[in-house]
């Protein structure tokens, strides 16, 4: 159930993907009833405008206008499993999607399209992030692995939750390993830590060296960094699946950040001062 910011109406999404509308003011039916056709897992209505967004048991996510109750476009296409929270940003210019497969993905709301890389999406791996493309097990999961997987392989976790700042800026987003991740709107990536130098191994050489006898071998090769992007930062302090992420719609009066609540299967409510400066 939501309602829409200019107190019109109350929007409510069984999970058959039934969408009814009632009045505000003496809770009458408005006009008939919408039907998405798929089992529906979560909706969310937009901050300034009556656009909704419904995600699916199936992965989809369909759009709708409620101000003229029709569907708005094909359904967004992308997840593999079900779609467990939706959220639009303060103008309702961009969406954002999260679910069962691990993954975090911004669509351009007008555009109908998603604007992360469809083919390498952000995912969410348990303790530590890195895309699929990357052969090797994120930093401090190899261990936790061992014996249970593939080597290589990756075992992302399910999304629960996500939300926008006030301003946009940035998408919070938290599930089943108990820690809160943020995107940066703008680049479409996590917020990190500094980027690393890494040190490159030199090359071994086909053959060893064959030195003439009192012959000096030859001074060792300049090292070689490459620069690697820092780690992910987490907000950590539940101790069961977080369930729910929301920002505070007023900002601090010393503009230092954005206040943010997580629940949690803990049975727990926490407030965080976040800044990302």
């Amino acid at each position: 159930m939501d309602w829409a910011f200019d107190d019109s109406c109350v929007v409510t999404t069984d999970e058959d993907g039934d969408i009814k509308l009632y009045k505000a003011t003496d809770c009458s039916p408005m006009g008939e009833q919408m039907r998405t056709g798929e089992q529906t897992a979560c909706a969310k209505i937009g901050k300034k405008s009556l656009v909704y967004a419904v995600g699916t048991e199936s992965g989809s996510i369909v759009i709708w206008d409620l101000a003229t109750q029709e569907q708005v476009g094909d359904p967004l296409t992308g997840h593999t499993g079900a779609v467990h929270a939706v959220a639009f940003n303060h103008d309702d210019t961009m969406l954002a999607s999260v679910g069962e497969d691990g993954s975090a993905r911004l669509w351009d709301v007008k555009a109908m399209k998603e604007v992360t890389d469809p083919e390498d999406p952000l995912m969410a791996y348990r303790h530590s992030e890195k895309k699929p493309t990357q052969p090797n097990p994120p930093t401090g999961l190899a261990s936790e692995l061992e014996g249970k997987v593939k080597e290589g392989a990756h075992v992302p976790m399910t999304l629960c939750t996500c939300s926008f700042t006030t301003d946009g800026k940035f998408l919070t987003f938290g599930g089943d390993d108990k820690r809160v991740r943020s995107i940066i709107v703008e680049t479409r990536d996590f917020v990190r830590s500094p980027d690393v130098q890494v040190e490159i191994p030199p090359e071994e050489p086909e053959e060893p060296l064959e030195l003439e006898e009192g012959e000096e071998p030859p001074p060792p090769p300049e090292p070689v960094f490459e620069s690697r992007p820092g780690e992910p930062y987490f907000i950590m302090g539940h101790s069961d699946s977080i369930q729910c992420t929301a920002f505070c719609p007023v900002a601090g009066n010393d503009q230092s950040g954005y206040t943010l609540a997580t629940s949690s299967l803990d049975a727990t409510i926490r407030l965080w001062h976040v800044s990302y400066e």
